[in-house]
């Protein structure tokens, strides 16, 4: 048990939760003095050292808390109904002292304008990827050269993170992977194959690697030192720091930001974009090379099909798909649809 301003507590209980208890203190006046005195928020009360109690002691007598703060409160509470405010009438009433002024005209506005602000921001996305896979389908040999460098360079970051950063060998190892698995999706680029074992398995890997990642990042601050093994460090450690624990440093909010965007999500964005390159580039299937411009057998016009769109033969194969169920179910005569596109 610690004893800490007139409050016995716990040795197990967070320094964190433990500021909280004192009446007045919440979560960001205790995260200020966590941070004012480099205390970290998850460490126990009984793995601080008596020097570091007493200085948490000397921040605590500082405020205004538990009884003094109770004080003051009845005080000023008394003051107002001696003076007779609006505010003193409604606390001796026993009603809601705070007159909450509404307004109406304002949210509205905040409303419109975020909707319109997001009604914007989509149509400049849509815009810059229509962009995209414009400059895409101009300059195939030279967007493909790019994604390939790009892949080159992520495996390379992976590298130098698992060598530097000490980032987890497997992780890393299996997001190199994924990489390699993207690069075989460039064989004939910008065509891409919706049933092709390499785009499906890329498809997977994207929220494989995404998921792990997102676990490893929001696993706990692991300690430096392995505490339950006592080693020669341990002893230095404890000699120069006392009992409590030193962390490993934990990432900030931008950089695992940049690590996702870079290192996760740039290429597969960036074959994603390819992959709407245009619909005079990309077939919806591809059983072979060939299968862009087939002599047609089955419409009997003997000339060669023109390249069909994603979106086109997406819409055209579940069309299709509607007629045969309807057919095999009798609702629908024979036949195949003429396309419409």
């Amino acid at each position: 048990m610690v004893f800490l301003h007139s409050m016995i507590i716990h040795e197990s209980v967070p320094i964190l939760s433990a500021l909280q208890r004192f009446y007045g203190i919440g979560p960001n006046v205790a995260s200020r003095i966590c941070a004012k005195l480099t205390l970290y928020r998850s460490a126990k009360l009984g793995e601080l050292s008596q020097k570091q109690l007493t200085q948490v002691q000397q921040e605590l007598s500082k405020l205004t808390i538990e009884n003094d703060l109770h004080k003051s409160i009845v005080d000023n509470i008394r003051r107002l109904r001696d003076m007779g405010t609006y505010r003193g009438r409604r606390h001796a009433m026993g009603l809601p002292h705070r007159k909450a002024q509404k307004m109406w005209i304002l949210p509205l506005v905040g409303y419109v304008g975020i909707i319109c602000g997001f009604t914007f921001l989509t149509l400049a996305i849509a815009s810059g990827l229509y962009y995209l896979s414009e400059l895409v389908e101009e300059h195939t040999v030279v967007s493909r050269r790019i994604l390939a460098r790009l892949i080159q360079g992520i495996v390379g970051i992976h590298v130098l993170l698992l060598v530097v950063d000490r980032f987890p060998f497997l992780l890393t190892l299996f997001s190199a992977a994924s990489h390699g698995v993207y690069a075989m999706n460039l064989r004939r680029f910008p065509m891409v194959a919706l049933t092709d074992g390499w785009f499906i398995g890329s498809c997977i890997l994207v929220v494989s690697n995404h998921i792990l990642w997102f676990r490893h990042f929001s696993k706990p601050p692991e300690p430096l030192y392995n505490y339950s093994a006592p080693s020669s460090a341990y002893n230095r450690h404890k000699q120069t720091y006392g009992s409590s624990l030193d962390y490993k440093p934990v990432p900030s909010f931008s950089e695992i930001s940049a690590f996702f965007g870079l290192c996760v999500w740039l290429v597969p964005f960036a074959l994603f974009v390819s992959l709407s390159a245009g619909e005079n580039v990309l077939p919806s299937t591809m059983g072979g090379d060939s299968s862009a411009g087939v002599v047609g057998s089955g419409d009997g016009d003997g000339k060669k099909k023109g390249r069909k769109g994603l979106f086109k033969g997406g819409i055209d194969g579940i069309w299709d798909w509607i007629l045969e169920t309807g057919q095999a179910l009798g609702i629908t005569g024979g036949g195949r649809r003429r396309s419409t596109f």
